[in-house]
């Protein structure tokens, strides 16, 4: 756009006056003036023609100039940042041979030298012979410059205005080095040259900088901007613009587009008085108005504008405003609508502050039914509800509230209110806490409902209830009378009941334990003392059959036949005691358990008993069925649990019940990875069951296995067994 379009003429450049001040400095030195002529022109007429983008290079080849004219190792110039705080950049002539000291001024700011800096702060020429031709306070100059061997130099500052930009340094490593006085006049005009330069450069950029600035803002989609003339056409516009109002860059200048025919017929004087503010004072305040798109339909905007020039032409920005536009209508909508839901509730709908008189912000007309007060009394904090509050109930309220807020939840209310005129009515309040997105609590709102018919209503119905409540207590009295008799008999004939049932459980399960004991003896004949009797009569055919003359074969067959024999009666006794011990006969549970940790000579680990106290003998069936409990333990333990592992039986009886655990600390298994046909351990629960008990199993791998049992005593033998010795409460069996 023409508008944004670099004004090189407006720019400062070098003085135009340059050329005076050059034939006044000739004039003076007339020692060489043909090579300072030359010098001083050439830089010149070399700065006047370079853009802002070829100062640099215009810098480099002045210094070249500068540093063959001095006949000097270096030529230097260094540039300061805009703050003036350090160096920006760094300009370089080197002399064949020279070693750079650009790296030596980088590393060393201006400010730790206080001679140097002094006197460049102060616009003055430092020029030295010899460094040690430098004050006393000047140290950390004259190092530095003898470390780089540097004897004779002059430093120059840069100066626009009244700052320092930057300075000229030129410098020799021959001792005692004169500047001449062209040199000098040479360095003082270039230095002048060079501050002018770097003027116009930071200018120029500084320019171009709110040129990119100003055109983001024109070509973002976020505003639309547009340009007039002093005529009122539109003479430019960015592409929000012409989207907003519908028209295409083909309209731009035409004369369709003014702002008159973009704007409605209402809003032309308003219009007319705008633009003339603009034109007088430079700009106007923001306006809200309307444009007339392409298609006749209108589009609400806020609209600022901007004088370009003295003619009137100016620049416009413009909001589109219809999302706003159609939230305001919406809430006006919605505030409308809630005003007439609110003026409609049968009770007083608020919003008000959460302050200690919970300051009203609105009410509707029903508050004044509800406590005789006007909306308006309470809105100008003439009374609040906080004073209408029952004594004993104004406390509980403010606690809720506050309770509910905290937790971001509604609060339900029922108390007592004053009406005027001292009437004290029942309300019920439902309300919550508005907060900002923030989290910020805006106000509370809620309704306030009179529930006083409700309460009068409920107090006739609580005391026509407790009249009830006296009727049929009376009554049940009267049936409790009645029905003890009949609770009496049938209190009897439950017992009765109870006891030929119990009978009956009881039967049925011996008769079950009976024939599994059946099941289990077959099981062991058929593979225990059938086989060996199947063994002999074998080695006896065999011996029949194939005996020799000399009768040696028919030995061994009959020796072999009555080693299974002897087997076969073994194992006859076996079964004999298995069946039923005769000890648990004769001496009773914890005899026949003793048996059992005897017989049990495989598990070569220590079998301990504890028998908490003596007690009682148990029923036969009772007894049979702990035995065979610690017997099947037993045989999974020297099965399963290794030949060490250490085995605990406990049995005592606490409250009627039998409580039988045996503990070995053994391999172990895994729980989960049992089958429920594993015949040992179900069989233990099975034998707890039918007793009326229950056995529960646990194991863990490479921890070991508890069993514990329960079973509820059995009234019957009352025989009462004594401990026998000391140690019978603790029998131990060691491998």
């Amino acid at each position: 756009m023409s508008q944004f379009e670099a004004r090189d003429s407006a720019l400062p450049t070098v003085p135009e006056s340059m050329s005076a001040i050059v034939t006044s400095i000739a004039s003076t030195e007339a020692e060489q003036p043909s090579s300072f002529e030359w010098v001083v022109s050439t830089i010149a007429s070399d700065f006047v023609r370079l853009t802002s983008d070829q100062i640099e290079d215009g810098i480099q080849r002045a210094l070249g100039t500068i540093g063959r004219y001095c006949d000097a190792d270096h030529s230097v110039l260094c540039r300061f940042s805009a703050e003036g705080e350090s160096a920006e950049g760094t300009f370089e002539w080197l002399a064949p041979g020279a070693e750079s000291l650009c790296a030596l001024i980088s590393e060393h700011p201006l400010k730790q030298f206080s001679h140097l800096g002094k006197q460049l702060g102060t616009h003055q020429v430092l020029s030295y012979r010899t460094p040690t031709a430098l004050p006393q306070h000047a140290k950390a100059e004259r190092e530095l410059w003898q470390s780089c061997g540097l004897h004779s130099g002059v430093f120059l500052p840069l100066v626009s205005g009244d700052t320092l930009v930057g300075f000229l340094a030129v410098t020799h490593k021959r001792e005692r080095m004169d500047f001449t006085g062209d040199m000098l006049s040479v360095l003082r005009v270039t230095s002048q040259i060079f501050a002018n330069a770097i003027d116009r450069q930071r200018a120029e950029q500084a320019e171009r900088g709110e040129q990119e600035r100003l055109r983001s803002v024109v070509d973002s989609d976020m505003i639309g901007v547009f340009f007039w003339d002093a005529a009122g056409k539109i003479v430019s516009a960015n592409r929000a613009w012409l989207d907003l109002l519908g028209f295409s860059e083909a309209d731009v200048g035409s004369a369709r587009l003014t702002l008159k025919n973009t704007t409605p017929a209402e809003y032309h004087a308003g219009d007319q008085k705008y633009f003339e503010q603009v034109t007088e004072n430079g700009q106007a305040p923001n306006r809200e108005k309307e444009l007339l798109r392409a298609d006749g339909s209108r589009v609400p905007v806020v609209m600022g504008g901007a004088r370009l020039s003295d003619d009137g032409a100016g620049v416009g920005f413009v909001l589109d405003f219809s999302e706003r536009k159609a939230k305001e209508r919406a809430l006006r909508q919605s505030e409308e609508r809630f005003r007439t839901l609110a003026q409609n509730v049968p009770g007083a709908v608020y919003m008000c502050r959460n302050d200690a008189r919970f300051t009203m912000l609105y009410l509707n007309r029903a508050v004044e039914e509800l406590t005789g007060y006007p909306p308006e009394a309470f809105i100008k904090n003439e009374i609040s509800f906080q004073e209408l509050y029952h004594p004993e109930d104004a406390g509980f309220i403010r606690e809720e509230v506050n309770a509910a807020l905290a937790n971001r939840r509604p609060f339900h209310l029922q108390y007592r209110l004053k009406r005027a005129k001292d009437q004290w009515r029942w309300v019920e309040e439902h309300g919550q806490g508005v907060f900002s997105e923030e989290g910020q609590l805006l106000y509370l709102e809620g309704a306030v409902f009179d529930i006083t018919d409700r309460k009068v209503a409920e107090e006739a119905l609580r005391a026509a209830h407790h009249g009830l409540e006296k009727s049929v207590d009376e009554r049940t009295e009267e049936l409790r009378a009645a029905n003890e008799l009949l609770l009496s008999e049938v209190g009897v004939r439950r017992k009765m009941e109870a006891a030929l049932h119990n009978e009956k459980q009881f039967l049925k399960k011996t008769l079950d334990q009976h024939e599994a004991d059946r099941r289990l003896t077959a099981y062991e004949i058929h593979d225990g003392l059938a086989q060996y009797v199947a063994g002999a009569l074998m080695h006896f055919e065999a011996a029949s059959r194939d005996g020799d003359e000399d009768g040696s074969g028919t030995d061994e067959q009959f020796e072999h036949g009555l080693q299974l024999l002897r087997r076969t009666i073994d194992e006859a006794r076996r079964l004999i005691s298995g069946l039923r011990p005769p000890i648990l006969d004769e001496q009773g549970i914890v005899a026949a358990i003793e048996y059992l940790i005897n017989e049990h000579t495989e598990i070569s680990g220590t079998i301990n008993l504890e028998i908490v106290e003596p007690f009682a003998r148990l029923s036969p069936l009772l007894e049979s069925t702990l035995f065979r409990i610690v017997q099947e333990a037993l045989n999974n333990i020297e099965r399963h649990a290794g030949p060490d592992a250490k085995t605990m039986i406990s049995l005592h009886k606490d409250d009627g019940c039998i409580h039988l655990e045996i503990r070995d600390w053994g391999a172990g298994f895994d729980n989960t990875a049992v089958s429920n046909k594993a015949h040992g351990l179900r069989g233990i629960r099975e034998r707890a069951r039918l007793m009326g008990g229950n056995a529960a199993i646990h194991s863990k791998r490479g921890v070991g296995t508890l069993v514990v049992v329960e079973i509820p005593e059995q009234e019957d033998v009352a025989l009462r067994i004594p401990l026998r010795g000391p140690d019978a409460a603790n029998n131990t069996k060691t491998g």
